[in-house]
């Protein structure tokens, strides 16, 4: 009771802690309890009583509290003063549970998850107690003086603790891997006799390595972000993946090196070195094409995903963003390289991985980005590392000319003299490649070779794109190569007229040949006409006519031009008018807009209006059927018609006053219209011109009865009038109807 007393006094006169605080509780310290009073334990150690139990006030134990018992237990324990010395070293990590919690909670509080901090604190724990002499060397980016680094306590920010662990494990690891390419990018094969070698793949990256340099395109070991091992390895079957190399000088059989799928349904899947399909086979059918494997049905075992495993491809598939990436445990990173590596890394995240993992990462093969590359420049061992893989690459590619290039200006730059001109030289040989190099770069003209440019030059179309992504600028590009891009660009009318467009159809900047590139094509060039506000005066010649040229050839350009220029005959090319007046309906729509004015309308398109009987009588109608407005050709075009002719002298009330004498002959011509224009005058021979009397005279038995009494007609006569009336009356609607 003596000690509660006492215990209690000492809280009194420090009120650290008293009934009612939120104190923070558990391993981490984060967990949350109200102090409900104060106790001891059956050693006597003060305790606080908390809303979530009883727990200790100290990690240690107060001596003098101790039952005798105990005490004497403790007093018998006497140290020597090098223990005493060695006790107090290790003083700060006897009052906690764990080496490294205090620092944990400073981690925790920065944002970083948990297993990330213990698997960090683990190897920094290793470190210091086996190889504490590899703590005091210089390490990039680590501020913590050399002579605090075995102090834990003097890392205040994780990603200094992070860079040392990762430096020192790295270094370990570059050490041991960079004597000799060829054999640290080897897979060790799981069988081997004097007729065959066979290998697992048990990630992207060993696919990639076991197939090597032999020109094969297995998804599965593709040196590219195409790479499908994951995407096939994590389906249901989850197959394993072996390949059999069979040693032979004959290389014809496409069986003499090929992949067979293991599934966890006891399937097998074989696909040869020509790729053609993964054929499902019995064991029987796979010893047919090779029977040298007979007796090695076990060695092809499936290989079960982990639940680790699995957990990891769903976690990691779909990438991470940076700050995630940061978190991961070393072991993580590892995983998320071999999961979605090809596919997701970031400079940020490639900045992030100690050595070990930035040489795993170079030895995909995919090539650095400048920002990547730039990270190792001061790095030996890496930058070695990189040259060998580019090295390796650039021979695979010029074993194989046919496999799809990929390769980055960092890669381009790390190879020597002759290693670049053979690069260039692949790379140029295609405009698909060679633009792509252009793009990995940035399109920066000082680091794209000129045969490079040469290679874009191939292709129209890259050429624009080219031309696009430098702004339309191409006094950047030296010449001849820039005279080469404007030479493929002008090839394509489409392509010239979307260069115009980029610059703003500005004439100072468009060379002479996308113009005359632009004029392929009728369609572009009235489009091109029209950006220029139809004033072909702006482009110089021989260019304005190549222009003009093309856009006379299209008659519904020719028009559209026309109304562009709002029918101003004095900014109409001759071309131009002569095209339209190919087109009757584009002539007959000309005249109609400008009100029928003759004075407005060329004669090439009075004379194509004439042609067409509807057009001649409809142009009469649209100018009231004044004959002084309508041009003779006109006329001559409705007389062409006995219909229309009619219909004309309809139109001015069969005054024969206001009727052409073309138009009344051609009335004459038929003894039924002749007849029914003298029904309409009422038979006053007065009004009925001599031409339509003669005509009914010579063509009917009933001209006597009709002489006599013009106002009567016989049976047959009438229904032949009527007959035609209705005709007549029909056909009217055949001049109404829209061109």
């Amino acid at each position: 009771m003596t000690t509660m007393k006492t215990f209690k006094r000492y809280l009194k006169e420090n009120e650290d802690i008293k009934v009612g605080d939120t104190i923070l509780t558990g391993r981490f310290k984060n967990s949350p309890a109200v102090v409900k009073g104060f106790g001891t334990d059956k050693k006597n150690q003060p305790t606080v009583k908390t809303t979530k139990g009883e727990i200790s006030l100290y990690k240690f134990r107060i001596q003098k509290l101790m039952a005798a018992k105990d005490k004497s237990i403790t007093e018998s324990r006497k140290v020597t003063p090098r223990q005493e010395n060695v006790f107090n070293t290790l003083y700060d990590e006897i009052l906690f549970e764990k080496f490294g919690d205090p620092q944990k909670n400073t981690f925790l509080k920065q944002g970083i998850e948990s297993d990330a901090i213990d698997s960090y604190i683990k190897d920094f724990d290793i470190i210091r107690k086996k190889k504490p002499k590899e703590l005091f060397v210089d390490i990039p980016n680590v501020t913590v003086p050399k002579e605090s680094r075995l102090d834990i306590s003097s890392y205040k920010d994780f990603h200094q603790l992070e860079a040392v662990v990762d430096y020192i494990k790295g270094q370990r690891q570059i050490t041991n891997n960079t004597k000799d390419v060829q054999g640290e990018t080897s897979v060790e094969p799981i069988f081997e006799n004097e007729s065959l070698t066979i290998y697992r793949g048990d990630s992207a990256q060993q696919c990639v390595q076991i197939k090597g340099s032999w020109p094969f395109k297995w998804c599965v070991s593709a040196q590219s972000t195409s790479n499908l091992y994951n995407t096939y390895r994590y389906k249901d079957h989850e197959p394993t993946f072996y390949f059999v190399k069979i040693k032979t000088k004959n290389t014809t059989n496409k069986y003499h090196f090929f992949v067979v799928q293991a599934t966890k349904g006891g399937q097998y899947f074989v696909t040869s070195s020509l790729n053609d399909g993964d054929k499902q086979m019995t064991w029987d059918e796979i010893l047919k094409i090779q029977p040298k494997l007979k007796g090695l049905e076990d060695v092809f075992k499936h290989i079960p995903l982990q639940d680790t495993e699995r957990q990891n491809y769903k976690r990691f598939s779909k990438g991470v963003t940076d700050i995630e990436f940061l978190k991961l445990s070393y072991d993580d990173k590892r995983m998320y390289l071999d999961i979605v590596g090809h596919k997701d890394l970031s400079p940020e995240k490639f900045d992030m991985l100690p050595d070990d993992l930035k040489s795993h990462y170079i030895s995909f093969g995919l090539g650095l980005t400048d920002e990547q590359f730039e990270l190792i420049q001061n790095n030996n061992p890496l930058l070695k590392r990189y040259k060998q893989i580019t090295e390796r690459k650039l021979k695979t590619y010029k074993d194989q000319p046919d496999q799809r290039i990929e390769f980055t200006y960092s890669e381009y730059s790390i190879l020597d003299k002759n290693g670049k001109h053979d690069l260039v030289n692949i790379i140029s040989s295609n405009a698909n490649y060679s633009y792509e190099f252009a793009e990995g770069v940035g399109f920066d003209l000082s680091k794209i070779p000129k045969e490079i440019i040469t290679g874009i030059s191939n292709s129209t179309g890259y050429s624009y794109y080219f031309a696009e992504r430098l702004g339309y600028d191409l006094s950047k590009i030296p010449n001849p190569h820039r005279q080469d891009i404007i030479t493929a660009i002008s090839s394509k009318a489409n392509y010239s007229y979307q260069f115009a467009k980029g610059l703003g159809f500005d004439l100072s900047k468009i060379p002479k040949e996308i113009i005359t590139g632009i004029s392929s094509d009728a369609e572009r060039s009235y489009y091109f006409a029209e950006r220029l506000g139809y004033d072909l005066s702006k482009i110089p010649n021989p260019h304005r006519q190549e222009i003009i040229t093309a856009i006379s050839s299209n008659a519904e350009k020719s028009y559209n031009f026309v109304v562009g220029v709002r029918f101003d005959l004095s900014k109409i090319p001759k071309e131009i008018i002569t095209t339209i007046s190919s087109d009757v309906g584009y002539s007959y729509d000309f005249a109609k807009v400008v009100g029928f004015d003759l004075s407005k309308i060329p004669e090439e398109i009075i004379t194509a209006i004439s042609s067409d009987v509807k057009k001649s009588f409809r142009f009469a109608k649209g100018v009231g059927y004044d004959f002084s407005k309508i041009p003779k050709e006109i006329i001559t075009g409705i007389s062409n018609s006995t219909v229309a002719s009619n219909q004309f002298a309809s139109g001015v009330g069969f005054d024969f006053n206001k009727i052409p004498k073309e138009i009344i002959t051609t009335i004459s011509s038929d003894a039924n219209y002749s007849y029914y224009f003298a029904k309409k005058m009422g038979f006053d021979f007065n009004k009925i011109p001599k031409e339509l009397i003669a005509s009914i005279e010579n063509s009917s038995t009933e001209t006597p009865e009709f002489l006599n009494d013009p106002r009567k007609v016989t049976p047959r006569q009438e229904n032949v009038f009527y007959k035609l009336v209705d005709e007549i009356l029909l056909s009217e609607s055949m001049y109404r109807i829209p061109r």
